[in-house]
């Protein structure tokens, strides 16, 4: 009987123990942060972050479509460096955004406007075709 009783002692404290390392580690992780781009353009755009010398993949978003980011790399960083890049690989939007736009001004939801197509580059402003 106080073998069982032990046994279940033991038990208990290494499943509390667990419990506690576990919600330990969670909360001593950053969050990811909860990035959504938005793509009003009439193309399908991948969707990176850069970051210090790494670049994350957050994925493809459609025309007319919404994506959240669910790489767990990207994390609540400083400044979020965000690029679009088209089919064919050329970067048809780029942009620093700050942690402050991010979180006060944006909400974390990032548009990308429709591109002007057919005009050229002019005074130091690209405008993709």
């Amino acid at each position: 009987m106080y073998y069982i009783r032990n046994k279940l002692i033991i038990l208990s404290v290494y499943c509390l123990l667990n419990l506690v390392v576990l919600l330990v580690l969670n909360l001593s992780c950053e969050p990811m942060a909860p990035l959504r781009v938005e793509n009003q353009t009439d193309e399908t755009l991948s969707i990176y972050v850069k970051w210090q010398d790494e670049v994350y993949y957050v994925g493809d978003v459609a025309p007319g479509e919404e994506i959240k980011n669910d790489n767990p790399r990207i994390l609540e960083f400083s400044s979020f460096p965000i690029e679009a890049k088209d089919a064919q690989g050329n970067v048809v939007y780029s942009r620093i955004y700050t942690m402050v736009e991010m979180t006060e001004k944006l909400h974390y939801k990032v548009v990308i406007p429709p591109l002007q197509k057919g005009l050229e580059s002019s005074d130091n402003i690209t405008i993709y075709k």
